[in-house]
């Protein structure tokens, strides 16, 4: 990255295109720097939970096609052991069935302190992508936090010890992670560097002639985990339709292992359900987004989300 442009990535570095607006705009960003086209060892690429939004796949695709910039989707899968395979906007999953895999290969399910979904779904299959479909041994990562998410930043460069159900496959052979950041990896944040906060952000696309079709709060993924219980109650009563899957995970695990929530601190999501359609009285902190209620982003850095 060079030290008076921090747009203008190195050889070999990729994307992290999470699909909203501030990784949006950190593309942008690193397209102008080059001129508006990227080198080939530059890569763009979107890790597909099943769980975004259509809006977000909407709004990726057309970042691709306005920008004339190329973006790699990918998709986890098992099959006996962590692999990946590589779709578009047309075949892209819209039900789930990454997340859903990431959750056989575990028998439970990701919550606040274990969350396999951004591990397993985003950071390993990159970096499963990366060394082994490009051939890249070391490579650098363009992350879009800002410079108003400097806690962030720092835990994301922290030196600490990745999480146990971390596991790379390389060569066949299962290597544990010993770092904060997968085999290979490091990463940098553009915008944070270069001084970029929300306010800019939100000033770059009120003057685009395109836009993420979503709110803040609703994000990318529909009903993450991470959000809190108010804002979940919310999206369920605008999109009732979004909940039937985050109940049927629960309710898998529930019949395998007896402990079927992502949440062991409030309801499940079949309870936040009756509380959206009225049909039962949640109690008061339900209503409160602080603490460990919080939105997506503020417990840990979360690649599903800008």
């Amino acid at each position: 990255m060079s030290a008076d442009n921090p747009f203008l990535l190195p050889p070999r570095s990729v994307i992290s295109f999470s699909g909203g607006r501030t990784s949006g705009l950190m593309l942008r960003r690193i397209l102008d720097a080059f001129g508006g086209k990227l080198p080939d060892d530059r890569k763009v690429i979107f890790c597909n939970t099943g769980k975004e939004r259509e809006e977000t796949l909407v709004f990726i695709d057309e970042c691709s096609q306005r920008w004339g910039v190329p973006i790699t989707w990918l998709e986890y899968r098992w099959a006996g052991k962590h692999d990946l395979t590589e779709v578009g906007y047309s075949n892209a999953s819209r039900a789930g069935e990454p997340f859903i895999d990431a959750i056989r290969a575990r028998n439970y399910l990701p919550n606040p302190v274990a969350r396999f979904c951004t591990v397993e779904l985003k950071m390993l299959t990159l970096n499963r992508y990366v060394r082994q479909g490009l051939g890249w041994e070391t490579y650098t990562n363009a992350v879009g936090l800002r410079a108003d998410e400097s806690k962030r930043v720092a835990k994301a460069t922290k030196p600490v010890v990745m999480e146990q159900y971390a596991e790379l496959f390389v060569g066949g052979q299962k290597r544990r992670i010993k770092s904060g950041r997968p085999t290979g990896e490091s990463v940098c944040f553009p915008l944070h560097s270069a001084g970029v906060t929300l306010d800019d952000v939100a000033e770059f696309w009120s003057g685009s002639d395109f836009d993420l079709q979503l709110t803040q709060d609703e994000g990318n993924c529909d009903l993450c985990f991470l959000k809190g219980a108010a804002k979940i109650i919310k999206i369920m009563r605008d999109r009732p339709d979004l909940a039937k899957w985050w109940i049927e995970a629960e309710t898998l695990i529930e019949s395998k292992s007896g402990k079927g929530t992502f949440r062991s601190d409030r309801p499940r999501y079949s309870e936040l359900q009756l509380i959206a359609t009225d049909q039962q009285t949640g109690p008061g902190w339900l209503w409160s987004d602080n603490g460990n209620n919080g939105s997506c982003g503020e417990i840990d850095e979360c690649r599903c989300t800008d």
